[in-house]
């Protein structure tokens, strides 16, 4: 298990992958449209029933294809790198390595986005937001503490959020997990203000668990 710093790729893939994303969704979508015309020319099929169908079905395949990824079907990544390249492009920030999964820290229109890929044993897969869990709570003076877990793995990651008039901020749980750290210093009107980022991986998260927000000599503590 590690944490890796840096985008996964450079120059004119972020581009391509999000391309050929569109292109498979696309095919994805063209392939139910020719299945479900075909149904419809069937004319052992009553008329009605078959309005009825087709309206079902292209709700569902509409939001399947909203919430989950084709791709996971028929194709296995060889490596986390693989995953973040095609799905999240240019703009990966970091990865936080698991024991089942790993978590994808990436800038998305000009905003912090997570993603867990989860791990088998042939590969990695993209991992959907419909499967992703998160338990949040609001701890006051800005901070926000999050749990999440995606469904079928028992890996667990924190992320921290907030925002704080020093950059003498730190972070600590009480399973002394290596937490990451992403700082920003801002500026608005008169007011200097520092937005603060933290995520690690629990290796054991159990009931009991706490974590430990310290900011400009002020302790924060709060059971999750």
């Amino acid at each position: 298990m590690g944490e890796r710093f840096g985008r996964a790729a450079q120059g004119s893939g972020g581009e391509s992958n999000k391309m050929w994303n569109l292109i498979i969704r696309d095919i994805a979508f063209l392939l139910f449209v020719a299945a479900l015309v075909l149904f419809l020319r069937d004319k052992r099929s009553k008329k009605r029933r078959r309005r009825g169908v087709a309206l079902a079905a292209t709700l569902i395949a509409t939001i399947t294809l909203s919430l989950c990824r084709i791709e996971n079907v028929f194709y296995t990544f060889p490596t986390v790198e693989s995953v973040a390249e095609y799905a999240c492009g240019d703009d990966v920030n970091c990865i936080v390595d698991g024991k089942s999964s790993s978590l994808i820290l990436y800038t998305d229109e000009d905003s912090y986005t997570m993603m867990i890929a989860p791990r088998q044993k042939s590969g990695y897969k993209i991992g959907t937001d419909i499967r992703r869990k998160i338990i949040t709570k609001n701890i006051g003076h800005g901070y926000v503490v999050n749990i999440l877990w995606y469904v079928g793995i028992e890996d667990h990651y924190i992320y921290i959020t907030g925002l704080s008039d020093t950059s003498e901020i730190s972070v600590e749980d009480s399973c002394n997990s290596k937490f990451m750290e992403f700082k920003e210093e801002n500026v608005f009107g008169d007011v200097e203000f520092t937005d603060y980022l933290a995520l690690a991986f629990i290796k054991e998260y159990t009931e009991g668990y706490t974590v430990t927000i310290t900011s400009g000599g002020e302790s924060m503590t709060i059971s999750l």
